[in-house]
C-alpha cells in the first residue's frame, strides 16, 4: 500500500537562520544553534554560543520554538559520519529560549494540515537524507541545500490517523533511548562519586604514566580518500567521536581515548574523553589507554575529574601531547579501599556500555522500521513496542 505525497512547503513554513557576526557573541544571554548543534534526530548542546538577548529579540522569528524540525542546510555529502552531512534533521523539544544561526532553517509545521512529529521524522529518514545530499550544490568544498529544495521534497502523505500511529510507534522508541541516556549520565556522576570518594580520603597521588598502558604507537590515520575505499563496519575514532566506519579495526577492548590535538579541552577545562569498547579503529589524534595498575574503568572516572587546561600547548591548534599527559596527576586509595571502589566503578561501567549497546539497537530499529513505516509496507495493527 503506497501513500498519497504532498510537498514539505505545503505542510510548513520555512525560517531561515539569522547571520550572525563573529562580533556578535558572548559569553551569555539567548544560546545560538549552528549547524553543529544538530545531529541526526537530536539537538547537542557542546561548544554552545550565545548572543545577547536584545539582539536575539529582534530576530523574533529566528526564536526556536517548541516541536520545530531543525535542518541544516550546509555540510557533507556521504564523507565523513551522517552527523557532518548536509540534511541533518532534528525535532526540537525544549520550552527554553534559543535562536537560530544561518544555514540552519527551521520547519514549522502546520498541525491542521500535518502532524509536526510525522514531519520530523520523516525528514529524519535515510531517504530523506539522500535526496538533500543528490541535490546538493558545492561551494568552498562544501555541500549546500536552498530553501526551494526543501520546499519542493515530496513526502508520503498517509490519513491523520496513520500519521498519529506512526508517530506513537516511533516515539516509544525515541522515549526508551533518552531514557537509556538519562540513565547513563546519571550512572557517569555516580562513577566521579565513588571517585571523590577516594580524592578526599586518604589517597595517594601518582602519575598518569605510572598507571596506565599507551597504545598511540598502534594508531594509524587514514585519510578521506582511503576511508572511502574502505567503508566497514568497524568505528574510526578521531579526537572527539566517530569519524567514520572501515572494513577493519586496530583495537579490540575497553580503551579511553584522549583527545591529543584539535578539540582537546571542554568547555570547563576536562580532558575530552571517549570510553570505547569492542573492535575499533583510532587515528593519531587521540591518545589511547588502557589501565595498568588500576582497571581501564577507574581510570577513566579519574580522567574526568582532571583540569587539562595547564596542559595544551599551541596557539592555533591546541595540543595535549604525550609528554604532558604524563604528568596528570590523579588519586588512588589503599588496597583494601580500591578493591571495593574498583569493584563499584567497573559495575557502573559495565551498564554504562549495556544501555549504550542498547541504544545502538534501538536506533537501528528505528533506522529500519522508519522507511517501512513510511511506504505503507508494514501492518501498523500489528506493531508492538
Amino acid at each position: 500500500m503506497g501513500y498519497s505525497q504532498i510537498k514539505v512547503g505545503d505542510t510548513c513554513e520555512l525560517v531561515n537562520g539569522c547571520a550572525y557576526k563573529s562580533k556578535d557573541f558572548t559569553e551569555s544571554g539567548v544560546p545560538v544553534i549552528k549547524i553543529a548543534n544538530v545531529k541526526p534526530g537530536k539537538i547537542v548542546k557542546d561548544k554552545i554560543q550565545y548572543v545577547p538577548e536584545q539582539l536575539a529579540n529582534e530576530h523574533k522569528k529566528q526564536l526556536v520554538q517548541y516541536g520545530d524540525i531543525l535542518l541544516t542546510m550546509t555540510g557533507n555529502r556521504i564523507n565523513g559520519t551522517p552527523d557532518s552531512w548536509v540534511g541533518k534533521a532534528a525535532i526540537f523539544k525544549e520550552n527554553n529560549k534559543y535562536t537560530l544561526n544561518q544555514r540552519v532553517c527551521a520547519l514549522r509545521a502546520d498541525s491542521s494540515i500535518i502532524e509536526p512529529y510525522f514531519l520530523g521524522y520523516v525528514l529524519s529518514s535515510w531517504e530523506s537524507q539522500l535526496y538533500f545530499i543528490k541535490r546538493s550544490t558545492s561551494s568552498g568544498g562544501q555541500a549546500n541545500i536552498s530553501p526551494d529544495t526543501i520546499k519542493n521534497y515530496c513526502i508520503p502523505y498517509p490519513a491523520r490517523d496513520i500519521q498519529k500511529k506512526i508517530v506513537r510507534i516511533l516515539s516509544a522508541l525515541d522515549q526508551k533511548i533518552e531514557l537509556n541516556n538519562r540513565l547513563i549520565s546519571s550512572l557517569y556522576s555516580l562513577g566521579d562519586a565513588f571517585y571523590e570518594k577516594i580524592q578526599s580520603g586518604n589517597s595517594k597521588t601518582v602519575t598518569l604514566k605510572d598507571v596506565s598502558i599507551n597504545y598511540d604507537k598502534k594508531r594509524i590515520p587514514l585519510s578521506s580518500r582511503q576511508r572511502e575505499e574502505r567503508r566497514g563496519e568497524f568505528p574510526y575514532y578521531g579526537a572527539t567521536s566517530i569519524l567514520d566506519y572501515v572494513d577493519d579495526y586496530l583495537f579490540d577492548g575497553e580503551y579511553i581515548l584522549l583527545g591529543e590535538d584539535g578539540t582537546v579541552m571542554t568547555d570547563k577545562g576536562g580532558a575530552v574523553l571517549q570510553y570505547i569498547w569492542g573492535k575499533n579503529w583510532v587515528n593519531n589524534h587521540a591518545h589511547v589507554l588502557q589501565g595498568s595498575e588500576v582497571s581501564t574503568e577507574y581510570l577513566l572516572f579519574a580522567l574526568r575529574s582532571v583540569n587539562v587546561s595547564a596542559l595544551v600547548t599551541g596557539a592555533v591548534q591546541p595540543k595535549i601531547n604525550q609528554e604532558n599527559m604524563n604528568k596528570i596527576k590523579l588519586s588512588i586509595g589503599s588496597e583494601n579501599k580500591m578493591a571495593k571502589v574498583e569493584e563499584s566503578i567497573k559495575t557502573i561501567a559495565a551498564q554504562i556500555r549495556n544501555l549504550t549497546d542498547e541504544n545502538k539497537s534501538l536506533l537501528s530499529m528505528r533506522d529500519t522500521l522508519l522507511p517501512k513505516l513510511m511506504s505503507g509496507e508494514i501492518n501498523l495493527d500489528k506493531v508492538t513496542i
